[in-house]
């Protein structure tokens, strides 16, 4: 879905998005959308096909999955569905190795870098600020299957920042 003279970006690509810098920060993720960075309005994985295989092109990190910040330069990311925290009376299961999982896995598995844009909330505002920020490109390094603390499985991704980017500022503008 791209509007006419509205949306920019409106394919899927991998790589940097024209127009958009390392750190810039967005209010809400229909931004995300609007610009081409991320074309999924909720869930955390966008993907697009290439030769006959689906391919990560951007993660949102949003907080809703037990996603973790290993360093500036690592995250383990947390696969999609299953997710009790994900949507009202959502039932909790096992993750499966489709969809984005997949993707995530077939990005590894190709070497194609993945766009990472991440939600931080402004502990200084007396009003809840939060704020998406495009940390740039990460190389999906590992993927494995676990026990989450909700008693099902999960995948999680091992993601480390691609070198020569500039760094991020976890302050909020």
């Amino acid at each position: 879905m791209c509007l006419k003279d509205k949306w920019v970006n409106c394919g899927r690509s991998f790589g940097h998005v024209l127009g958009v810098e390392i750190g810039d920060q967005f209010r809400f993720r229909a931004e995300l959308v609007m610009i081409g960075l991320h074309h999924q309005f909720i869930k955390g994985i966008d993907y697009a096909n290439i030769n006959g295989r689906d391919v990560a092109t951007s993660i949102v990190d949003s907080s809703r999955y037990e996603n973790e910040a290993i360093s500036s330069q690592t995250l383990i990311y947390v696969g999609e569905g299953g997710n009790p925290k994900a949507f009202v009376n959502a039932r909790v299961e096992d993750q499966k190795l489709e969809k984005g999982n997949l993707a995530l896995k077939n990005s590894m598995d190709l070497g194609y870098p993945v766009r990472v844009i991440s939600s931080r909330q402004s502990v200084n505002s007396e009003k809840s600020d939060k704020r998406y920020i495009y940390d740039g490109l990460y190389t999906v390094t590992e993927c494995w299957q676990e026990r989450g603390s909700t008693g099902k499985y999960v995948f999680k991704f091992e993601l480390k920042r691609n070198l020569c980017q500039p760094k991020v500022t976890r302050e909020l503008e």
